[in-house]
């Protein structure tokens, strides 16, 4: 076996075909020379032929071998010969030159031309009829232009491919320098700023610049967890921007910078023995977009109620708001959306909805009952 994968390099399937072909022409052969008659001993040559068509793709040259040989037995013995077998010549003549290299090609092809013509047992050497010759051969070599061509095509659509493929790199590339150029130094530009804010004396503006910093620094590791998974394709989008978090954690974050905002909230559940150690890996963002939507549209008057509630069904966290009359600003976005927000958390077992009631929304998170 050790002296078949050096005779014949490549994959499993490249050895198989070729002990495939060999086999083939062998069996084609002892059939003949067993005594089953012409007929079947034609029928098995030509059947050898066309397997070693079938494989010359993978293993061109143990095909070459085990065509020669049939082709040689078949001009010993004309009993068996048969049109198949020219026509598996001229067959193989397009493969081997869109599988070899063209001297490689030509050589197997012309090998196999010279045989088709000669009977090297009974002392033929040479072609004794020149109209035969030439008409194989100018057969096998259209052949084998077609097959030089199907190569040709297929080599420049690889290149076109592999050029796309970088074209794309380099887009990606390019992206990734502008987030890292442009957006993450803005985000930094606000940070310190808002922490030399912070600074100022008046506890309403440090509070306020606290709240503009932490929410600037969140942006950064997402823009740098954007970074790291547009350069690492083999990375998972969310296997490190989402891991799973404390519900009660978040959904008191999300009150408190309410409240950094001029919203009165009222809590009511959100302690550890509602919501207990529930964790929920895209309770983040669906949080973010939470708040977004009510520091767009809610009504800073009108308290924004943020409650808990076990029962059987599990665990539901409801966050309601009154909507004001006015947008407050049209540019503020998380990004992600409702919808899809309610995709992350269905991914997860948990279901997001909301809905109207009168003058106010309703956001409704269920997670299913833990043990």
């Amino acid at each position: 076996m050790s002296s078949l994968r050096v005779a014949f390099p490549g994959s499993r399937r490249n050895l198989g075909a070729a002990v495939a072909s060999i086999a083939a022409a062998t069996a084609a052969v002892g059939i003949s020379l067993a005594g089953a008659g012409e007929e079947t001993g034609r029928l098995a040559i030509a059947v050898a032929m066309v397997l070693t068509v079938g494989t010359a793709n993978l293993a061109p040259f143990s095909s070459v071998l085990a065509a020669a040989s049939l082709t040689q037995f078949a001009a010993s013995h004309p009993g068996v010969s048969s049109p198949f077998v020219v026509l598996a010549l001229i067959a193989l003549a397009s493969v081997l030159a869109y599988r070899l290299t063209v001297w490689k090609g030509l050589l197997a092809g012309l090998l196999l031309w010279y045989l088709a013509q000669t009977e090297l047992a009974a002392g033929v050497w040479l072609p004794n009829d020149a109209d035969t010759a030439g008409l194989l051969g100018v057969l096998m070599l259209a052949a084998a232009a077609a097959g030089w061509a199907l190569r040709l095509s297929d080599t420049r659509r690889r290149e076109e491919a592999e050029q796309l493929q970088q074209r794309i790199e380099d887009e990606r590339e390019r992206a990734v320098l502008a987030l890292h150029g442009s957006v993450a130094s803005s985000l930094t530009s606000v940070v310190l700023r808002s922490e030399a804010l912070a600074m100022s004396g008046d506890p309403r503006v440090s509070e306020v610049a606290q709240l503009i910093a932490h929410d600037a620094r969140r942006s950064m590791q997402e823009v740098r967890d954007l970074i790291r998974f547009m350069r690492d394709d083999t990375a998972s989008p969310s296997s490190e921007a989402t891991p799973s978090v404390s519900v009660m954690d978040t959904f008191t974050a999300l009150a408190e910078e309410l409240r950094g905002h001029g919203f009165y909230v009222v809590e009511s559940g959100i302690t550890s023995d509602v919501v207990g150690n529930v964790t929920l890996a895209s309770a983040e963002r669906v949080c973010r977009e939470l708040t977004t939507n009510i520091l767009k549209y809610g009504d800073t008057a009108r308290p924004v109620i943020v409650a808990a509630l076990r029962g059987e069904g599990g665990l539901t966290i409801a966050v309601q708001n009154s909507i004001s009359g006015q947008q407050r600003d049209t540019h503020m976005s998380t990004g992600i959306g409702l919808e899809e927000a309610r995709a992350l958390v269905a991914a997860q077992g948990a279901t997001l909805g909301w809905h109207a009631e009168g003058d106010s929304w309703r956001y409704e998170l269920t997670l299913p009952q833990t043990p």
